[in-house]
């Protein structure tokens, strides 16, 4: 099977395997086989980061954020504004940059986040953690996904084994090299955009962009 779908196959396959007389386990199997089918039907790819908009837009807001990070959620809300504002001009794409050392539960977040894509929920859950930012332990992590509606079995299994923990480093090193020391930090078509701006602001860099 492909690798996206590895956490939701390992659960099919256990759960296969159970002789289940009160039809419990049959229920998960069907619910667990009914979501792949859903991911393979949307082509839903979780290898590739999580994105908004169309590929093929010609303006790419690439941006690097923390979830424990008070303007990174700012910058978040603001951009939600930006992006139904412009139609399919936009094609934003998340990167993960947690600072840990000034945010403890940053980088544990930004695997649940990843968790969470690998379920096509990333966009939800990632609204979720930027609301509850001030305490995101382990815990919380898993009661947000519950609420986001995410199958906690397959969220749990990835959460626990640190299996998106060498993602979250990728990001990390790909922000380094791209020159990033802070966040939030954004690239507009590659013009670097750091802080907190207005949604004006950010309208104006897109058109510039667009030229």
């Amino acid at each position: 099977m492909e690798k996206e779908y590895e956490s939701l196959d390992y659960l099919i396959k256990k759960f296969s395997q159970v002789k289940d007389k009160k039809g419990i386990f049959s229920e998960a199997l069907r619910a667990m086989e009914e979501q792949k089918a859903l991911l393979q039907e949307r082509g839903h790819d979780p290898r590739k980061p999580p994105s908004l908009g169309p590929e093929d837009a010609p303006v790419t807001i690439l941006e690097f954020m923390d979830f424990q990070c008070p303007p990174c959620r700012k910058v978040a809300s603001i951009l939600k504004e930006v992006l139904s504002s412009q139609g399919d001009k936009v094609r934003l794409v998340f990167r993960n940059f947690p600072r840990m050392e000034k945010h403890p539960f940053a980088a544990k977040a930004a695997e649940a986040a990843l968790c969470a894509h690998d379920q096509g929920m990333f966009w939800e859950y990632h609204q979720r953690l930027f609301e509850h930012q001030k305490n995101l332990d382990e815990e919380t992590l898993v009661r947000l996904a519950e609420e986001t509606g995410l199958n906690l079995d397959a969220f749990k299994n990835c959460l626990i084994s640190g299996e998106k923990a060498g993602r979250v480093v990728d990001d990390m090193s790909l922000a380094r090299d791209l020159g990033i020391t802070r966040v939030p930090t954004l690239f507009i078509n590659g013009v670097k955009v750091e802080g907190v701006r207005s949604k004006e602001e950010y309208i104006g860099l897109i058109e510039e962009a667009a030229g």
